[in-house]
Order: C-alpha cells, then structure tokens, then sequence
C-alpha cells in the first residue's frame, strides 16, 4: 500500500506543479511521496520542487542526494548535481569523474570544475561579478534617464510609445519582441537587456549588452544552454536571477511569477534603495484574461502561460503602480 499511496501522491503533486500551483499543500505531497517510498527519484521530486518554489536544498539533505546519485539516470542526475553544486559545492568533488564530464556542459558550476575553458564555465565564475556591474549599471540608469522594461502586450500596437522607449537609458525586452522598423514607432528599436526563458526557441538578438535567464537561479537548474550559444561565444554576460527574488514572488503568487514580474521585482531591488525611481513598465501584466485577444504583438497566435497566476501578478502591479511605479501604456497585456 505504501507505494501505491506515494506513487497517487507523486501525480497529485506533479499535476499540481503543472498547473502553477506552489503552494505548501504540494510541497507536502511530494514530502509525503517520498517519505512513504523513500527513493532517490522522490527524493529528488521533493527537493527540486522546494527549489522551484525558492528553497535550496538543506544541508542535512545532501548526503542522502549525493548517496543516491548511482539510482538516477542521466538527466535526473544532472539535476542533482546541479542542487549539490548550489547547497554544498565541495560535495561535487566527491562524484565519480564520468558523472561529472557528462554534466559539464549542461550544468555551468560543474563546467567550472571540469570544463574551466568552457563558456558555460565562464557563467559559473563570473556571474558574481557580473551581478555586481548590472546592479551599477540599473541603478545609474535609474538615477539617469531611466529603466524601460518592455513586455510583449499586443495591446502596445498604436501607442506610438517608441520615442519614449528608446530615450531610456536601458532597454528590457523578453523572449521574441517585436522588432524591425514596421514596429518602431509603437515600441522602439533599442534593446540593451535581453532577458530569456528556459526552453525559448525563437530567434536570438544579434547583440545585446546583458542577458538574463528567467526563472529561480537557472544557474544550478538549466541544462540546455545550446540556445544563447552565439551569445555566450561572443562574451555576452550572462546572468541568472537571484533565488531570493523568485522566492519573493512566489510567496506572494502562490504561483511561478512571470517573466515580466520577475524582473521588475529584480530591478526594483537593485536600486539603491529609491524604489521604482527611474523605472518604467510598459506592455506587461495588464489585461490579460479570456477577452484579451490577441495576448502577443510579435506572436499573435500565442496564448497566456497557464501556469501563471494572472490575476494575482495584476494586482500586485497595481499596488506597485501605487508605490510609484511609472507605466507608460494604457490597458496592455503581458507576454
């Protein structure tokens, strides 16, 4: 019976996480799975879900991950490995060699082990330093003339926003922005910021001066990277955003925070202590529901992430707003 409950146990919470739902009732079925049928995998469930939901892995835990390192098949391994590397990063030395040559080049802190010539060993070591000179950089901008983060919302068509997008002094877009001069006058040409989803497989920018991977520090998470190969051969940084502000979002959410959302609670942070000013909204998080059609400027076919609590990131944008964040558009939609 044990693992017949921990295996419904495990779907519940599968499915759960599949919907967006990061709450402690999941969490608390991918506890319960593993402890009632206590194997590697669950307990990798279990861990790698805290970790979505913020939460690294405790050290009390590593030993037991490490130990069942042999039980994991290829990618699942990789994964832990990537969550070792992050809780406890001297444990990797403990792993079998072939182990760790077949997760360099998926998992960046282990490339810097492994692989120290390795783009994505630069990202490992870098990425502190790197985190340093992008809060200098957004927080000048914010002091100077200004941080414009640009979404995706089909609802920007007709604003004539570009003049005013452009004059910023760092440009955010996301993922695959509408660009070319047939949108310039609605959402300018400059992109300094390119931040990216896990998984995206659209066009890369030719160059940007920053890129960002969305999502709970996809550092010690991604495992492909092909995507931003061009990017990472030109020595374009690379960065990764810090646990702790995917952990404040999801507090609040109860939810994976969108793109858009996350980055904004970013930027806010690395200002100096001034709050929203000097940073500026456009496109992201208004609107979005099921008369919003279409969701998308530079994809109208594309519909709104189901795994995001939409009305929840509205009005938390709304309280923003009230706290002097600046929003340049009237009534647009993320994506």
């Amino acid at each position: 019976m044990p693992p017949l409950l921990a295996h419904a146990r495990g779907l519940w919470a599968a499915r759960q996480r599949s919907l967006g739902h990061y709450t402690r009732a999941t969490l608390a079925a991918y506890l319960a799975a593993w402890r009632q049928q206590p194997t590697p995998a669950r307990l990798l469930a279990w861990l790698a879900f805290r970790r979505d939901m913020g939460l690294p892995v405790p050290a009390r835990f590593v030993p037991a991950l490490r130990d069942g390192l042999p039980r994991l098949e290829a990618p699942r391994r990789r994964a832990a490995l990537g969550l070792l590397a992050e809780a406890r990063p001297e444990s990797v030395g403990q792993v079998k060699p072939h182990w760790l040559a077949d997760a360099a080049p998926h998992v960046p802190p282990v490339a810097a082990n492994v692989l120290p010539a390795s783009p994505l060993a630069r990202v490992a070591r870098l990425q502190a330093d790197w985190r340093h000179a992008f809060a200098a950089e957004v927080a000048r901008a914010a002091n100077g003339r200004g941080v414009q983060v640009v979404g995706n919302a089909a609802g920007l068509r007709g604003q004539s926003l570009g003049a005013a997008i452009d004059a910023a002094e760092l440009v955010v877009r996301f993922n695959q922005f509408a660009t070319g001069p047939q949108w310039a006058a609605d959402v300018g040409q400059r992109t300094d910021v390119w931040v990216v989803s896990p998984g995206y497989d659209g066009p890369t920018p030719a160059a940007v001066r920053w890129v960002v991977v969305s999502g709970p520090d996809m550092l010690f998470r991604l495992q492909d990277w092909r995507y931003l190969g061009p990017l990472l051969q030109q020595d374009t940084p690379v960065l990764t955003v810090p646990l702790p502000q995917w952990r404040a979002c999801v507090a609040t959410l109860q939810a994976p925070p969108s793109a858009g959302v996350l980055i904004l609670q970013w930027l806010r942070s690395l200002n100096a202590g001034r709050g929203w000013a000097g940073i500026r909204a456009a496109g992201i998080g208004f609107g979005v529901g099921p008369r919003q059609r279409p969701y998308h400027l530079a994809l109208p076919q594309q519909k709104p992430g189901h795994r995001h609590a939409w009305p929840a990131e509205a009005a938390w944008l709304a309280r923003w707003q009230a706290e002097g964040l600046r929003r340049l558009d009237a009534g647009a939609a993320h994506g």
